[in-house]
């Protein structure tokens, strides 16, 4: 596969997981200053599920492996008065972010491992040229594609050869 179609498909992937991300902890009182304090490093009112912008770079920034437990924890958390204005987190946040680690792990090794072979294809075989000089001198001399070539021609076309083969230095 291609590496455009990797990028789409990890871009897809953060869309699925930021509208379920705001589906679920959208609700999440993310000024809650008990929250800043126990996860600095986590939710806080630049990077949330609150919606699908922010969604789109908390999920970015995790799927890098950058302190999503800090994130999942965030999400997991009860503070006190939340059932008030619905402001709780989930139990579904673990399934959420473990599922969202591997699916995104997973996408990031591919685009990795296509990248890696992308190069190695493009590589230059160093007897790649040799070959095709040796397939188009031996077509010189055996039109008929015979596969057999007598004696005095075989002389002939080891001295159409250039050097690392051949006698000569023939461009």
């Amino acid at each position: 596969p291609s590496l455009m179609n990797i990028v789409l498909l990890l871009l897809f992937s953060l869309f699925v997981f930021g509208v379920v991300g705001v589906q679920l902890f959208g609700r999440i009182d993310y000024n809650n200053p008990l929250l800043s304090e126990m996860y600095p490093y986590g939710i806080n009112a630049n990077i949330n599920f609150s919606d699908i912008y922010h969604a789109f770079v908390l999920l970015t920034t995790i799927s890098t492996t950058e302190g999503w437990p800090a994130v999942m924890e965030a999400c997991l958390r009860f503070p006190e008065g939340c059932e008030l204005n619905q402001s709780c987190g989930t139990a579904t946040a673990v399934p959420f972010f473990l599922l969202f680690m591997v699916t995104s792990s997973c996408i990031l090794l591919n685009a990795f491992i296509t990248t890696v072979m992308a190069h190695f294809d493009q590589a230059m075989d160093p007897g790649y040229d040799l070959l095709k000089a040796l397939r188009q001198r031996w077509a010189l001399l055996d039109p008929g594609r015979t596969k057999c070539m007598t004696i005095p021609r075989f002389f002939i076309f080891l001295r159409l050869l250039s050097k690392p083969s051949g006698p000569f230095d023939i461009q």
